[in-house]
C-alpha cells in the first residue's frame, strides 16, 4: 500500500491508494478518465475542485466539467481507489497520476494540458482593470503550487511547442511571488515565458519584463532595472489607453527606480501621472483607491529624498488613511506605509514616533509575510534605532534574528554583509573587540565578492547601508 486518505464519496468507509487500483486506470468510463486525465497537470497534493468544474455552461470543456458530470466522475474515481476529497480538495497518488498520463498519446496530453491551462489561467488573479492583485493573496497561494506543475508537465513533455496561454499566467504568478518576497523562483520561471512564447503579445512581454526589472531592483541592481521597466513601460504606452490604471502602476513603480538612481525630478513626475490616472479611475468606481494610495505612498519617498517632509508627510498620512480603509492595518501595504512614515519621523528628529511607525510596520510584516526578507530588514532597522538610544543588547538582538532570515533570501550577499557590519559596529560600542573584528572581516569580504552592481570600495557605515535600495534602509 502507499497511502490511505479517506474521502466524502461513496459510503464513507473510505478507499485507499493501491498499486493494484493504480493500474485499473483502462476500466474506467470514457467521462471518468477524463477527469483522471485532467488530474495529471496539476499538484497532486492538494488540488482545489474548483480548478476542474465550472456551473457556467460556456466554460466546459473536456478537461472543465459541469458540476454533475464532475461529481459523477469523481465517484467513479473515489470508489476506484484512484483519487480521495476532501473539504474541496483532492489528493492522486503520483503513480495513479504517471500511468493515466503514459496511456495517453502525446496529441492528448498536449489537449487536456492546454484545457487545465486556460481553466486556470481564467481563475488566477490579474492586476488589471484596476483590481489589484494584493486583493486576492489566497487565491494566488491557492493556485501557486499548479502553476509550477503545469510549468513542470511543459518542460518534460512539451518543450518547444508555442504556449502563450501558460506565459501569461507566469506572468500573473511571477508578481504575486514577487510582491511575496519568492524571489529564487521567479528568474527561471520568467526565462521560461520567453521561451514558451517568443512571440508573446506586447501586454504579456511587458508583464515578464515589468516582473523581472522588480526581481532586479529590490536586490538593488538599479540599471538592469531601469533598463527593463522602460522597456515594460514602452509596451504599456504602447497598448494602453492614456488613462488605464496598469499604465498607472507601471509609472509609479518606475518612479520609484527612478528615485534610487537619483532622478527625482523624472520620479516625481511619473508619481504625479499615476496619482492623476488612478483618482480619476478612483472617482470613476473602477477600484476603491487603494492604487492611488500606493502612488501617493511612492510620492511621498521622493519627498523625502528632496527633505520636503512635511509634503511627505501628508503624502503618507493618506496613504496609510487609505490602506487602513481598504485593506485593513494587518495588509501588507498597510505596513509598507507605516514604513514610510517611520523614515519621515526619523528624518524630523522625531524619535519616538518613529519607533512606534517602525514597530507597527514590523509587527504586519512578521504576520502578512513572515518569509520575505523585508521581514530581515525591518527587523534590522528595528537594531539600528535600538542602537542609538544607547540599547546595545537589543540591538544585537534584532540582528542576531535578522541575520538567518537575510541569509535564507535570493542574492542575500549585499543584505548579510550590512548586517554583519552593523553587528560589528555594535559589538564595538559593547566592548568585544575580538567578535567586531571578525564580524567586521567577514562583512567587508562578503562587500568585496558582490558583482551584481558597482559597490563603494569604502569600509564605511554609509558604503555598507548603500548595499540595500534607500527605500528599503
Amino acid at each position: 500500500m502507499i497511502f490511505q486518505i479517506g474521502n466524502e464519496i461513496g459510503d464513507g468507509s473510505g478507499y485507499p491508494h493501491t498499486i493494484a487500483a493504480a493500474f485499473s486506470v483502462g476500466e474506467l468510463d470514457v467521462q471518468s478518465r477524463g477527469l483522471l486525465q485532467a488530474l495529471c497537470f496539476l499538484c497532486p497534493d492538494h488540488i482545489p475542485e474548483v480548478l476542474l468544474f465550472s456551473n457556467i455552461e460556456q466554460e466546459q470543456s473536456h478537461t472543465v466539467f459541469s458540476a454533475l458530470e464532475y461529481y459523477i466522475s469523481l465517484g467513479n474515481l473515489c470508489k476506484a481507489g484512484l483519487v480521495s476529497q476532501s473539504r474541496g480538495y483532492l489528493t492522486v497518488n503520483r503513480l495513479v497520476q504517471a500511468i493515466a498520463l503514459g496511456e495517453m498519446t502525446r496529441e492528448a496530453q498536449f489537449a487536456t494540458f492546454r484545457g487545465v491551462l486556460a481553466h486556470l489561467s481564467n481563475l488566477h488573479p490579474r492586476g488589471t482593470d484596476g483590481k489589484l492583485i494584493w486583493d486576492d493573496w489566497a487565491a494566488c497561494e491557492n493556485y501557486h503550487s499548479h502553476v509550477l506543475f503545469l510549468c513542470k508537465r511543459y518542460q518534460e513533455l512539451f518543450r518547444g511547442e508555442d504556449c502563450l496561454e501558460l506565459a501569461s499566467v507566469i506572468a500573473a504568478a511571477t508578481w504575486y511571488m514577487f510582491e511575496r518576497g519568492k524571489f529564487s523562483g521567479i528568474e527561471p520561471l520568467l526565462k521560461l515565458a520567453k521561451h514558451v512564447s517568443p512571440d508573446m503579445p506586447g501586454l504579456t512581454q511587458a508583464s515578464v519584463l515589468f516582473n523581472l526589472a522588480g526581481v532586479h531592483f529590490e536586490c538593488n541592481r538599479i540599471e538592469k532595472a531601469l533598463r527593463l521597466c522602460n522597456r515594460a513601460l514602452d509596451l504599456r504606452h504602447g497598448h494602453l489607453d492614456a488613462w488605464d490604471p496598469v499604465l498607472a502602476d507601471t509609472l509609479t513603480s518606475i518612479g520609484i527606480v527612478y528615485m534610487e538612481d537619483g532622478q527625482l525630478e523624472t520620479a516625481m513626475g511619473c508619481h504625479q501621472r499615476a496619482i492623476e490616472i488612478h483618482e480619476r479611475a478612483w472617482r470613476a468606481d473602477t477600484h476603491d483607491g487603494s492604487p492611488a494610495a500606493m502612488a501617493h505612498m511612492n510620492q511621498a519617498m521622493c519627498y523625502i529624498r528632496a527633505k520636503s517632509y512635511a509634503h511627505a508627510s501628508t503624502l503618507a498620512e493618506t496613504a496609510a488613511m487609505l490602506f487602513e480603509v481598504t485593506s485593513g492595518v494587518k495588509s501588507q501595504k498597510y505596513g509598507q506605509s507605516m514604513y514610510v512614515i517611520g523614515q519621515i519621523r526619523e528624518a524630523q528628529n522625531r524619535p519616538i514616533e518613529a519607533l512606534h511607525a517602525f514597530k507597527i510596520s514590523l509587527d504586519v510584516c512578521r504576520s502578512a509575510t513572515p518569509d520575505h526578507f523585508k521581514l530581515g530588514l525591518g527587523i534590522h532597522k528595528m537594531a539600528v534605532l535600538s542602537s542609538q538610544h544607547g540599547d546595545y543588547a537589543a540591538a544585537m538582538q534584532y540582528l542576531e534574528e535578522a541575520l538567518p532570515i537575510l541569509q535564507a533570501s535570493y542574492d542575500p550577499m549585499p543584505r548579510v554583509a550590512r548586517t554583519l557590519f552593523k553587528m560589528s559596529e555594535v559589538l564595538e560600542a559593547m566592548g568585544r573587540a575580538d567578535d567586531d573584528a571578525e564580524k567586521r572581516s567577514k562583512a567587508i569580504t562578503m562587500k568585496r565578492l558582490i558583482r551584481t552592481f558597482d559597490v563603494d570600495p569604502a569600509n564605511t557605515p554609509e558604503a555598507f547601508d548603500a548595499l540595500v535600495p534607500w527605500f528599503l534602509r
